[in-house]
């Protein structure tokens, strides 16, 4: 049998080694808290999609139903999603998908690309490719901003812009730079209502005239004993007069009728920009 004084002393030293422990877990815990990286601003993801697609030239309501109504048709079959929110407006769709709290957002967002891929074929020809913005903390919280702004064109701005992207993308710890304010270059042309009627041509025939000649396909491949090569059809318009020149219709004594002989002003501008950016106002 134990008597009373080993009792206390054996007692006494199993708490003290509990003690001891317990002020090693404390230590140990305020070492690797120091050593843990901390983000000010960590990346939360809200489970949302915004699927932007430009179509130049479209109404609102053709850019409902040719673009807008189909992308709400590939994604009816999509799971987890609570609700899709969708906006047409004058040469913009914009469709909101918002998943079910929880879910896999990041498998859902590639499910959902890939149907919307899936179906770029039947869009317009003229729509551009959609875009995908999965919606986190980093749409609102960059980390740095770079404004260049200066007494030049917009077009040479954003060249200084594009050549900076690589390296700042190259910098340790940066995820992403993205360009903004960027103005996309466009032809623009004002058609003579009297010229169209006196000449019998109706607006779609001219329009369809334009969007034929405008093309860039791929036409084959060939092989040579110095490799392989790619051929491409490139007959998009690259000045105002390559746009004066699309032929309209042959007439019966051969002689052309040219977009030149119906419009009041051909020119060369941008497009409305859907961002616009400033620095000091």
């Amino acid at each position: 049998m134990l008597n009373m004084n080993t009792f206390i002393h054996f007692s006494l030293g199993k708490k003290v080694l509990l003690n001891l422990i317990f002020v090693a877990l404390i230590v140990i815990g305020v070492f690797v808290l120091f050593l843990m990286p901390v983000e000010r601003y960590p990346n939360i993801q809200f489970g949302k999609v915004f699927i932007v697609t430009y179509f130049p030239g479209a109404s609102p309501s053709d850019v409902e139903s040719l673009v807008t109504k189909k992308i709400e048709d590939a994604l009816e079959n999509l799971e987890n999603v609570e609700f899709i929110q969708s906006n047409s407006y004058r040469e913009r769709s914009s469709v909101l998908v918002k998943f079910e709290d929880d879910s896999d957002y990041l498998s859902l967002y590639n499910d959902l690309r890939f149907k919307v891929l899936g179906i770029v074929n039947e869009l317009p020809d003229e729509a551009e490719q959609p875009r995908f913005n999965f919606l986190d903390v980093n749409d609102w919280f960059p980390t740095i901003s770079v404004n260049i702004y200066g007494d030049q064109q917009n077009k040479t701005l954003t060249t200084i812009a594009e050549e900076l992207k690589n390296p700042l993308s190259q910098i340790q710890g940066v995820k992403e730079v993205k360009l903004r304010g960027e103005y996309v270059r466009e032809f623009h042309i004002i058609v003579n209502k009297d010229k169209l009627r006196s000449m019998g041509i109706t607006f779609n025939q001219a329009a369809q005239a334009l969007r034929q000649a405008n093309i860039s396909i791929p036409a084959g491949d060939y092989t040579t004993e110095n490799g392989e090569f790619i051929l491409k059809v490139d007959e998009r318009f690259k000045q105002i007069e390559d746009v004066l020149n699309c032929i309209i219709r042959v007439d019966g004594d051969g002689s052309f009728v040219y977009i030149r002989g119906i419009i009041e002003h051909a020119f060369l501008t941008y497009r409305d920009p859907l961002t616009i950016t400033s620095f000091n106002g």
